[in-house]
């Protein structure tokens, strides 16, 4: 491996921000078999001390080497509670960049400003990965406006910090030149006044990204950007300056502007609320559903088969409509919806549960959609609190339905081997 090609990126933030999750799912998409992708989040697979798992906080800084394309990377995951700084030090003092992670719900923290400024002490490439922006939407329940608020508050906050390291430095630089016996400024202490390279984070430039490290999945400006170049007939670069701040696109005129050409009264939306939140919003607010297709049964049976023939059509999910007498003759007439799942056999179990003396005849009639959630996980406070961590929630009939489909196609099913265990006891017998 060429020397060129091998970069070391530490992950910095503040302690809960999501730095160990946003390791697990990095090495299961960079392949190699070390970690399955639906383990990610869960195994905490940087966390390699029992302490550290108990306790479900990392202590101790820990590496792995991953590939990407022609460049070997080898991620340091460090600590982010404050009695662990040295271990956060030494990370940094290795690295060439550094993720620095900012909780979109709970903002900047006091770790944050360490991280921020052991990165600009150790002069590495920062990232800034604004993650949990789910829990915006999902649990404050906020709108694409509001969440775009929050997320620039945030944005700016970060900035500003940096900016502070940046002025604090730049005072010591003009000090130091001041102090120097000749009290001039040379075209090398010039340098030193100038700023080299802009450090501050900003969406456009590719060094800020949106992440939900939980679900394992992220975006930056750019991918939209290249998303709606062709849908707008515009640049992807020009969409790529203006999907963040006050830039606004008017659909009549086909063009992007700023906010002081916006008529009076414009209802018109930021860029990137319009573009990207509102699309993430539906998204998320929208719950996964299954529909399934419904059979019309219409069956026909004496009156003292009625209650087998209700046992049957109970245990096949059935929905009764109606119930009556046929008019001259004592048989009854029963409609009802049947899954087409549950067909199969109808007819055999209906046959023998009423010793052939009812008959039903079904004609596809619609779909259906089921209003259970079939990927049910308990997320919010009131969730958790009613279900517990997930393990004691029993499918639902919409993930019964899956599961059985995914067997019949000979796919893995993700079941529990054991629900609910207690230990034997053998106790001797006394004659």
């Amino acid at each position: 491996m060429d020397g060129r090609n091998i970069r070391n990126i530490c992950i910095l933030a503040h302690v809960d921000h999501g730095k160990t999750t946003l390791a697990d799912h990095l090495i299961a998409s960079s392949g190699g078999g070390v970690l399955h992708p639906r383990l990610a989040g869960k195994l905490r697979y940087m966390d390699y001390l029992d302490e550290e798992q108990r306790r479900a906080i990392t202590m101790k800084s820990s590496s792995i080497s991953l590939r990407y394309k022609d460049y070997s990377l080898n991620l340091i995951d460090s600590p982010g509670h404050m009695d662990f700084c040295s271990e956060v030090s030494t990370a940094a003092r290795l690295s060439d960049g550094a993720l620095v992670l900012v909780d979109a719900v709970e903002g900047v923290h006091i770790q944050t400003h360490a991280v921020l400024r052991q990165a600009w002490i150790e002069k590495l490439t920062p990232c800034l990965v604004l993650n949990k922006i789910d829990r915006l939407i999902c649990e404050l329940r906020l709108s694409p406006m509001e969440a775009y608020t929050r997320l620039i508050r945030i944005v700016h906050e970060v900035n500003g910090i940096v900016s502070a390291y940046k002025s604090e430095k730049y005072l010591s630089d003009v000090d130091s030149i001041l102090a120097s016996p000749s009290g001039e400024i040379t075209d090398e202490s010039l340098e030193l006044l100038e700023d080299d390279e802009e450090v501050t984070f900003q969406p456009q430039k590719g060094n800020v990204v949106f992440v939900c490290a939980l679900d394992g999945w992220g975006f930056g400006i750019s991918e939209f950007a290249n998303f709606y170049a062709s849908k707008l007939g515009a640049k992807a670069d020009a969409l790529q300056k203006s999907l963040w701040g006050p830039r606004y696109y008017v659909p009549k005129k086909k063009m992007i502007v700023g906010k002081k050409s916006l008529s009076a009264g414009s209802k018109a939306k930021p860029m990137f609320v319009q573009f990207v939140l509102e699309p993430l919003a539906a998204v998320l607010q929208t719950n996964p559903r299954i529909v399934e297709a419904m059979y019309f049964c219409e069956l026909n049976t004496a009156p003292e088969y009625l209650g087998p023939m209700y046992a049957v059509l109970s245990r096949r999910r059935a929905r009764v409509l109606k119930e009556e007498m046929q008019e001259g003759s004592s048989l009854f007439t029963v409609h009802a919806y049947v899954p087409v799942s549950e067909s199969f056999g109808f007819a055999d179990e209906l046959r023998k549960g009423t010793s052939g003396g009812a008959s039903a005849l079904m004609v596809l009639s619609h779909w259906e959609m089921l209003e259970e959630d079939p990927f049910f996980v308990p997320k919010t406070e009131e969730e958790i609190e009613e279900f517990g961590d997930g393990a004691s929630v029993l499918p639902n009939t919409a993930r019964k339905l899956i599961n059985a489909v995914r067997r019949r196609k000979g796919l893995h099913v993700e079941e529990k081997v054991v629900q609910h265990a207690t230990k034997q006891r053998t106790l001797a017998r006394k004659v």
